[in-house]
């Protein structure tokens, strides 16, 4: 299977942040970059105000991902940036799954760089997942 391919996981949709939130058909898609109870939180608001993009991963009731799920953050530019990204992961009920969030800083990209990345995972009812982040190397 080719890097990034989801068309033949059962149980899995994923689509990029500003495709969902370009979606006008989409009636829950202004509701993405909100999460109940700390939409007021001074890091969850600055997130908000520059995410640039991130994904919308939804995993269906009873799926049970038989591998782990990887988001991988690439920083590659020689200029330091702030990036913001915003990944909204929804498991089913009875769904099973493990999310892994790598981060990796390519040779030659600057390592002074700030980043906001911000997952938000809502778990149905007795849905289990297990949610990982790791930093793999600096240029």
């Amino acid at each position: 299977m080719a890097l990034s391919d989801t068309r033949n996981l059962p149980g899995l949709a994923v689509m990029s942040l500003g495709s969902a939130l370009a979606d006008e058909a989409d009636v829950t898609s202004d509701r993405l970059l909100e999460i109940d109870g700390i939409d007021n939180e001074p890091i969850v608001a600055l997130n908000a105000a520059y995410v640039t993009d991130g994904a919308v991963i939804a995993i269906a009731d009873k799926a049970k991902l038989e591998k782990p799920l990887l988001i991988v953050n690439v920083s590659a530019s020689p200029e330091p940036r702030f990036v913001a990204t915003r990944n909204v992961v929804a498991v089913g009920a009875h769904a099973h799954a493990m999310i892994i969030e790598a981060f990796v800083t390519l040779p030659g990209a600057a390592t002074d760089a700030q980043a906001s990345a911000l997952t938000e995972i809502d778990l149905a009812k007795d849905a289990q997942a297990t949610h990982v982040k790791c930093v793999l190397g600096t240029g």
